[in-house]
């Protein structure tokens, strides 16, 4: 958990960045030299360019086996085995099947493969699901309506697949089934999601 001081968060994220890129050394990546991690005012963490980018030109290409697909937990990951043998409720989708990846990696903590990457995630959101009930009297009716239903959504997508996460729970422990986790995970696969054609 990050601390309440920023210049201590900012800190305490360097190191685990520089751990996350020495993970992706290690694994064949090198990042662009030209790429530099920036505390936007508004948007918060990222990479910034130190050099101006051309129309078109691609910034950063990602190996496909540093990526987090379906495929790497499906044919990759023991979690995949237990997602083919579960028959005692609906199927994953691929958002589930994602979401219930990260919940158990999270889980798994130092000893994940995807540690360092899994580091360098935000523990927490500012979506309406992450926000206390408490909170919505703060915002307009239509407002507060959108909000709930947000909020009553994601609960639904945890509903949905609760009997899949009490079925791994031997093998993951009670903590997977818990709905703060899946909601992080939810947001964390929601926010980061990028299609592509052939995966």
């Amino acid at each position: 958990m990050l601390s309440n001081n920023p210049s201590a968060n900012w800190e305490e994220f360097t190191v685990r960045y520089d751990a996350f890129t020495q993970w992706l050394s290690i694994r064949g990546f090198t990042p662009d030299k030209n790429l530099k991690l920036h505390d936007f005012p508004v948007t918060g963490r990222g990479l910034m360019s130190t050099r101006d980018v051309g129309i078109g030109e691609t910034i950063v290409s990602i190996p496909d086996s540093l990526l987090l697909t379906t495929h790497t937990v499906m044919d990759c990951s023991a979690l995949g085995q237990h997602i083919k043998a579960f028959t005692d409720g609906p199927r994953l989708t691929p958002l589930h099947t994602l979401s219930v990846f990260l919940m158990c990696e999270r889980l798994m903590r130092s000893k994940s493969a995807w540690g360092p990457y899994l580091d360098i995630l935000p523990s927490t959101y500012s979506t309406p699901p992450f926000l206390p009930s408490c909170h919505l009297s703060l915002f307009q009716p239509d407002v507060q309506k959108r909000m709930r239903t947000l909020k009553y959504a994601v609960k639904c997508q945890y509903e949905r697949l609760r009997p899949f996460l009490l079925y791994i729970s031997p093998w993951y422990g009670s903590e997977v089934t818990r709905f703060h986790l899946f909601r992080w995970a939810w947001y964390t696969v929601n926010t980061r999601e990028i299609g592509r054609a052939h995966v």
